[in-house]
């Protein structure tokens, strides 16, 4: 396979950080030992002319929430989506008063039984309904042309329905506000899947701030795609709840604003996800059942996967055609991620329970951003194709694999901390070695084992190690050349389940003597002459690459929307 070209070009990193947060929902979830610290692994690569350092101090992270959307075809811009590409209509409303705007030819607004039902039979005018004031009840939306719905201090609880219904197959813009904190819930009498539903997209622009409180089933349940441009948004899903905080058919798109999501439910066999996109067959389907994140901030914790490009052909095909299937994928272009998953994997005859921290069914892609994920299953995992082209990856697991492909495994630069669990899991897991292959970055991956590549690129050269023995918690691990340090690693302090380590950076050079110590202990040295050295025992994958349910999907990879 032809290298892949590198879409998101950064500056040489002089500082990185990796903090995880957990947050409240996680606590009663996992039985003793649990997720492991908030303090992450410290990893530096150092040479006379860089040092690159994963530990606490970066400030600055707006090269990474800088949006790079419309740089390149895989994120997915659409002029359509754009709020400016309209001329919006104002419509003012107190959903707190009983008497509404009358007078608009092709605008009818009515209350009756606790919901405000606004109508617009218009095929011209697009209009902009402004909506203030606290609601015990529902705003139903239906117009024929797009329709801006601007958040102005509005407060919504449905009752048996969910706080806003959109209801038309058209592209809905949600505005928050500047300045403002608006807020939708639902209640458990709900006899909906959503707080907030559409028919179509929902576009959510704005500089004000929106929780979303889920006490029935999904936080917004969109049939089109959801998609980010600005704003603050925060998800919570109750405990009880049976859905998720995220879930549209078609995709997720992010490209700026801040979005906080706590999937807390727990129930077994409905346990929450993060961002879940169902994917569906259509006539259209090619580019749909996509998660694209090319900026802002994310922040996830949920008891089951995070994020999710959800479709599989064995499971949810209806016609034979592969023409109209979805392509499952996920394209990470920018953006600071943090992932926690609290759920711990289970499997039965009737439920199971895969709490993995970002999957695409079909491929990964990466391409740039600053990603810190602790997942109780894989931290990363892709049904037939995973690509690193670049950006800065701390990825856990505590039962699996950190990065696992069921495919195959490409990584032509970036720098990834991949920390797997014991035997049998792995670092880095592409069920062999033949569907690895390695053409650049820094890589420093642990755990009961991991696949190296049989494909290496020009220049290229990785060092294994492996004694057959856990090292111990907080050491730090260390390769080395002469008196210059390559790669050097401290474990967290509740890790202590790897015993096979693979090291690869640039600095490794052919003809070079190269030392693996083990806190202060030299362990093995040798000398480079081939593109993957081994030391001590051998650190190869495992078979199979373990995991919970979760396998290939759909076909497909990069390719236009829609």
């Amino acid at each position: 396979m032809k290298a892949k070209t590198i879409l998101i070009n950064f500056q040489p990193v002089m500082v990185l950080v990796c903090i995880l947060l957990l947050a409240s929902c996680s606590a009663s979830i996992l039985s003793a030992g649990g997720i492991p610290e908030t303090t992450a692994p410290s990893v530096s690569t150092t040479s006379d002319t860089m040092t690159v350092a994963m530990t606490a101090g970066v400030t600055d992270l707006s090269q990474y929430t800088a949006s790079v959307s419309g740089t390149s075809d895989n994120t997915f811009y659409d002029e359509a989506d754009i709020p400016t590409a309209y001329t919006f209509t104002d419509v003012i409303i107190d959903i707190g008063s009983e008497t509404f705007p009358t007078g608009i030819a092709d605008v009818k607004i009515t209350k009756e039984e606790g919901v405000i039902t606004i109508k617009s039979t218009s095929k011209d005018v697009c209009y902009n309904f402004i909506l203030s004031g606290t609601l015990q009840g529902t705003v139903a939306i239906s117009s024929k042309t797009a329709t801006m719905v601007t958040l102005n201090g509005a407060s919504i609880t449905g009752t048996t329905l969910p706080a806003l219904q959109l209801k038309s197959e058209i592209k809905y813009f949600v505005n928050l506000a500047e300045g403002t904190v608006n807020s939708l819930a639902d209640s458990t009498s709900n006899e909906k899947k959503g707080v907030l539903t559409s028919g179509g997209d929902v576009i959510i622009t704005g500089t004000g701030t929106l929780d979303v409180d889920v006490y029935f089933k999904n936080g917004i349940k969109v049939d089109g795609i959801v998609r980010v441009l600005s704003g603050t948004l925060d998800v919570t899903v109750d405990a009880a709840a049976t859905g998720d905080a995220i879930k549209p058919v078609m995709a997720y798109i992010q490209d700026s604003g801040e979005v906080t999501i706590n999937a807390c439910g727990s129930v077994s066999g409905d346990e929450s996800k993060g961002i879940n996109v169902d994917g569906e067959e259509s006539e259209n389907g090619a580019g749909r059942g996509q998660v694209v994140i090319n900026g802002g901030t994310l922040t996830i914790t949920s008891v089951g996967k995070a994020i999710t490009a959800n479709w599989d052909i064995d499971d949810d095909a209806t016609t034979s055609a592969k023409t109209d299937d979805p392509s499952p994928d996920v394209y990470i272009n920018n953006g600071v991620i943090t992932i926690t998953t609290t759920g711990k994997p289970y499997e039965t005859r009737t439920d199971s329970l895969s709490p993995e921290g970002i999957e695409g069914k079909n491929s990964v892609y990466i391409n740039g951003g600053y990603i810190r994920i602790v997942a109780t299953d894989d931290g990363i995992n892709a049904g037939s194709l995973l690509v690193i082209n670049d950006g800065n990856l701390d990825v856990r697991s505590v039962y699996n694999d950190a990065i696992d492909t069921n495919g195959k495994l490409y990584i032509y630069g970036g720098t990834i901390i991949a920390l797997g669990s014991s035997v049998p899991e792995e670092g880095l897991d592409s069920d062999n070695n033949r569907n690895f292959y390695y053409y650049g970055g820094t890589i420093f991956a642990a755990g009961g084992g991991n696949n190296s590549p049989s494909t290496i690129g020009t220049d290229c050269y990785l060092v294994t190690y492996g004694n057959g023995t856990a090292v111990s918690s907080g050491t730090t691990v260390t390769l080395s050349s002469g008196s210059q340090t390559i790669i050097s690693c401290t474990l967290p302090s509740d890790y202590g389940t790897g015993s096979s380590f693979l090291f690869a950076s640039p600095l490794i050079t052919k003809g070079s003597t190269v030392t693996v110590t083990v806190g202060s202990t030299a362990k093995a040295s040798a000398t480079v002459s081939s593109t993957v050295t081994s030391l001590g025992q051998s650190s190869g994958g495992f078979p199979g690459g373990g995991g919970f349910p979760g396998g290939p999907g759909g076909p497909g990879g990069p390719g236009g929307w829609r």
